[in-house]
């Protein structure tokens, strides 16, 4: 059994899907996703909608901060503009957008929920995965 980390996807599913057929994960392998499916690259839509897919090796989801900051702004309009500056506007565009104020609703319940059950990390016995950042002094729970 391997672990496999990939992380800062941004968006860009044709470079995943050859990164994993060159390391070929196994059934019995696991993959952990560190976080940064979405934003810059053309296809966070159609990425979001393969990491919801039933893949042929186990997997773990993280949370990175353009997640975050989708999440954020969904939940608060003050931080939109500065999502669309961080690479949420070809996220946007991969769902369809054309600046309609109201834009929450073109992302599926599927792709939010994904999005809302990410971990902030992983522990395992010989690792402690995160997306970018594990400060020594804070409970890994919180953040």
């Amino acid at each position: 059994m391997k672990l496999y980390a990939i992380g800062d996807i941004h968006g860009c599913l044709d470079a995943l899907e050859a990164l994993l057929q060159s390391v070929d994960p196994q059934p019995d392998d696991t993959v952990v996703f560190l976080g940064d499916y979405i934003d810059r690259g053309p296809d966070s839509r159609r990425l979001l909608d393969w990491l919801c897919s039933d893949l042929p090796f186990n997997t773990t989801f993280l949370r990175g901060n353009h997640e975050i900051m989708m999440m954020e702004s969904r939940q608060n309009p003050m931080l939109f503009l500065d999502w669309l500056l961080c690479g949420g506007q070809a996220t946007l565009e991969s769902y369809g957008w054309n600046g309609q104020l109201k834009w929450a609703g073109l992302v599926p319940d599927q792709h939010w929920n994904f999005l809302e059950t990410t971990h902030s990390y992983l522990e395992t016995d010989d690792f402690i995965l995160v997306h970018a950042n594990a400060i020594p002094t804070l409970d890994m729970a919180r953040h």
